[in-house]
């Protein structure tokens, strides 16, 4: 076997006692500090998601109290129980008057409606907030008017307008007579715009945003307008997992893959209607944190065990240098003593 100098010894035992801790201490840190890290982002998402849910909860409550509040007005009321007694023709004044009232509510709240209005037991349209162009549209079939008749205060799916074809969501509320007969209902038809502004309108990082399906699995709320009632998360491979999570109204964090980017996402329900929220965010934006510690322990720690290798080598030639001298000067010492000791034996030689 080949012997070692002792310089290489010093220069490989110094190295080791250095990085052997270092390669411990940075490893153990590396997966502290991104267990910490990822764990603090996941219950910041999750946080998100909690606050957009109750803050869905609370807009969708008062949402509900205003269509609750228009039903019981003296003017719907007189407009949807003449109707029922006499016909649309025969209440032609408490139409007139119902639409007045309703012109005037949309004309102070009528940004985030696409209507207000009024509609007979039988579900057909008698009075709107906007010039009378729903008038005559049946809504029978629709589940917030069945409800209603039912006497729920009730929120409806989340469908395209029969008139405009956009996704609207509707509020009924019964109305009923004097004498508590079912006549009629009010619907307020709210724009998903509100929706998009009130819930997603909030940015995770650049690449984050929050998202609402329904019962269903339908995007019912999402940045992307094109998503909306077009979009069915149960069926999108690599969202298996979350979507059926989120359908079982679960609240937690999932990994999931939309349309080949790797995303993470904190979800809970939103209790008041089923509804499922989600706070996204790209994988590689989520775990920045986490990969710029990682990369600055390796940093600081190469950095380490460069200083280390530098001071090791000028450690080891100040010890080595001396004692190679010693050696050399002790082997010119028995190079002379031996060369003397020579001449002196061949000396006694000739003198024999």
């Amino acid at each position: 076997m080949k012997r070692r100098s002792l310089g290489f010894k010093l220069i490989v035992g110094g190295i080791s006692a250095v990085l052997i801790p270092i390669v411990v201490v940075g490893v153990f840190s590396i997966m502290k500090a991104s267990s910490s890290l990822d764990n603090l982002a996941k219950e910041q998402a999750a946080n998100i998601a909690k606050d957009i849910s109750n803050m869905a909860g609370l807009v969708l409550q008062e949402e509900m109290k205003l269509a609750s509040n228009l039903a019981v007005g003296e003017s719907a009321i007189n407009a949807a129980t003449s109707s029922r007694r006499g016909g649309a023709e025969g209440a032609a004044d408490e139409i007139e008057m119902s639409d007045r009232s309703l012109t005037a509510v949309m004309k102070k709240f009528g940004h985030d409606y696409e209507v207000i209005f009024v509609a007979d037991s039988n579900g057909s349209i008698i009075s709107d907030g906007v010039g009378g162009s729903y008038k005559g549209v049946s809504i029978a079939d629709r589940d917030y008017f069945v409800n209603a008749k039912r006497g729920d205060i009730n929120l409806g799916s989340v469908i395209e307008s029969k008139i405009t074809g956009k996704p609207v969501l509707p509020i009924g509320a019964p109305i009923f007579s004097a004498s508590g007969e079912f006549v009629g209902m009010l619907a307020t038809i709210i724009k998903t715009e509100f929706l998009t502004e009130k819930m997603t309108g909030i940015k995770i990082g650049s690449t984050g945003y929050p998202f609402i399906v329904n019962r269903e699995g339908i995007v019912i709320a999402h940045p992307n307008k094109d998503f909306i009632l077009s979009l069915d998360v149960k069926k999108l491979q690599g969202m298996e997992m979350i979507s059926k999570r989120m359908l079982a109204r679960e609240t937690g964090v999932e990994s999931y893959v939309f349309k080949g980017t790797p995303k993470i996402a904190a979800f809970t329900p939103i209790e008041l209607t089923g509804w499922g929220v989600a706070v996204t965010q790209d994988t590689a934006e989520f775990m920045a944190s986490v990969y710029a510690i990682r990369n600055l322990i390796l940093i600081v720690g190469a950095l380490f065990l460069g200083i280390t290798i530098v001071t090791v080598l000028f450690f080891s030639r100040s010890i080595t240098r001396p004692i190679t001298s010693a050696v050399a000067m002790l082997n010119e010492a028995a190079d002379q003593v031996a060369t003397a000791s020579s001449q002196v034996s061949s000396a006694s030689q000739s003198l024999a």
